[in-house]
């Protein structure tokens, strides 16, 4: 058996002996393309740019989610402290006597 879609299952690559013969035909018929796109795309200094934003990219994103981490752990924090804070202030108005409470 071949490796690429037979023409009998139909679909868009039917008629072509695999689904990368299209794009091959496409890059062929257009000279200037192929000329000055892909033959820059195997440069060094492109590859090196490529990678570079890609590793920028992936930073930003990892930043990002460290950055809401930080935030998630900070609120959590705040309200357990909150939490602290108005069970002592009730403790403390358990403590309190009545009449102190109506002075104030």
């Amino acid at each position: 058996g071949s490796s690429g879609i037979n023409a009998e299952y139909g679909g868009p690559f039917s008629g072509h002996s695999s689904f990368i013969a299209p794009f091959n035909y496409i890059v062929e018929e257009s000279g200037e393309f192929k000329t000055y796109v892909l033959d820059n795309l195997k440069l060094t200094s492109f590859v090196v740019i490529l990678a570079v934003v890609v590793a920028i990219v992936i930073y930003y994103c990892y930043s990002l989610a460290q950055a809401r981490q930080l935030t998630i752990h900070l609120l959590r924090e705040q309200i357990r402290v909150e939490n602290e804070d108005k069970k002592y202030l009730i403790e403390q108005m358990k403590k309190t006597p009545m009449k102190m409470k109506l002075m104030i």
